[in-house]
């Protein structure tokens, strides 16, 4: 049973508290606290305020390995459904989301993510640290399963946004990418068609206000597709404000 519940425990890259750990257990409440004992009596798990958490990366990915994709969907589910529910703000609900992604549960956890960059670009601005590791792997999931420019600039606008305040460096990693899927969905070619006659600030600021102009009917029948289009112009706006990724609107 401590077998299990390593296996279990091992879909989490993290620490997770004791009533989390029972909400993905598929044992009892008394044989799950066995199993947690055991466990850390093992060294295979050690236990802090913070919840219990793998000593090694490598034993972790060695009882990850042994879980079949059965109980490692089921497992994402359970585990997903519980942070959700204990979550403390829209930042801490996406942690659920990418749990909620493995599940085969797409469409919440990308309504998660996007809840969690308009709450931070509307000013949450002390969440922005946390933002960064998070938006990185829900933009590799989304990568995974070969999605298009539509719903990859989703995190891909977060990162730039984060970029402006967080670390510069960002940008260099994502801004190229974050540009093209921006262009892309935003119609960014007015932009370039523009830079000659305009320069490039006027003709990035041109082609916003036109797409702003352009989207304005729908995202006033739409509240959630009006937060969308502010976090996209915004992280394009970030983006075009970091030094280093200037030059990658072209």
């Amino acid at each position: 049973s401590a077998r299990c519940m390593g296996e279990l425990l091992s879909i989490h890259d993290g620490r997770l508290s004791p009533a989390s750990c029972e909400a993905l257990s598929e044992l009892s409440s008394m044989q799950t606290a066995d199993a947690l004992l055991e466990l850390t009596l093992q060294g295979v798990l050690d236990e802090s305020e913070q919840g219990y958490g793998f000593k090694h990366e490598s034993l972790r990915a060695a009882l990850s390995a042994a879980l079949s994709s059965e109980r490692r969907k089921r497992a994402h589910a359970r585990l997903g459904a519980e942070l959700l529910r204990s979550a403390r703000d829209r930042v801490d609900a996406v942690q659920a989301a990418l749990h909620l992604f493995e599940a085969g549960d797409h469409e919440t956890c990308e309504g998660l993510v996007r809840a969690a960059i308009v709450e931070v670009f509307d000013g949450r601005r002390e969440q922005l640290h946390r933002c960064v590791p998070l938006l990185e792997r829900a933009l590799a999931l989304y990568e995974r399963e070969g999605w298009g420019p539509a719903r990859l600039v989703v995190p891909l606008a977060g990162l730039a946004m984060v970029s402006f305040f967080v670390d510069r460096r960002l940008a260099d990693r994502y801004g190229a990418r974050a540009l093209d899927a921006l262009e892309q969905v935003l119609h960014f070619d007015r932009a370039r068609s523009l830079r000659p006659v305009l320069g490039g600030k006027l003709a990035l600021l041109a082609a916003l206000a036109s797409t702003r102009l352009a989207h304005m009917g729908v995202a006033q029948r739409m509240p959630k597709t009006q937060d969308l289009l502010r976090m996209l112009i915004g992280g394009a706006v970030a983006l075009n404000a970091v030094a280093t990724s200037c030059t990658d609107v072209a």
